[in-house]
């Protein structure tokens, strides 16, 4: 830690994925004048070129959109309606199912959206960094 300062802060969030930034602004909008610092191993510009896609669910999206960032999200998100989960090969005769998940949360809601990291992460971090955090 050589010629670096110590700096008091109310929360420091470790992990500067979605998950991290969701909680950050969370916390910013909600506590003004709270401290939040987020730390990560990765530079910023690696987590925005993060090309793995996450299943968020409709909950989650609900609570984005209060924290104004599924409207920058949204653009980039797939609807998901259902999902069948099955072992077998899609040209399989019989294909038993062990698992479904389908349905609507509320009308015309899918229970959940496909969304790239990368692009969820960006407009949290962007939110977060509105917010304070």
């Amino acid at each position: 830690m050589s010629g670096q300062t110590a700096e008091t802060v109310d929360c420091v969030i470790a992990g500067g994925g979605y998950v991290g930034m969701a909680l950050a602004a969370a916390l910013a909008r909600s506590c003004p004048g709270m401290k939040v610092v987020i730390v990560d191993a990765r530079p910023v510009e690696a987590v925005d070129t993060d090309t793995r896609a996450s299943a968020i669910a409709a909950a989650a999206i609900r609570m984005f959109t209060a924290l104004d960032a599924w409207k920058d999200i949204a653009p980039e998100a797939q609807p998901i309606t259902d999902m069948i989960v099955t072992d077998s090969r899609t040209d399989d005769p019989v294909r038993p199912v062990f698992l479904t998940f389908d349905g609507k949360v509320g009308d015309g809601e899918p229970f959940a959206h496909m969304v790239p990291n990368g692009a969820m992460t960006a407009a949290l971090r962007k939110v977060a960094v509105a917010a304070g955090a």
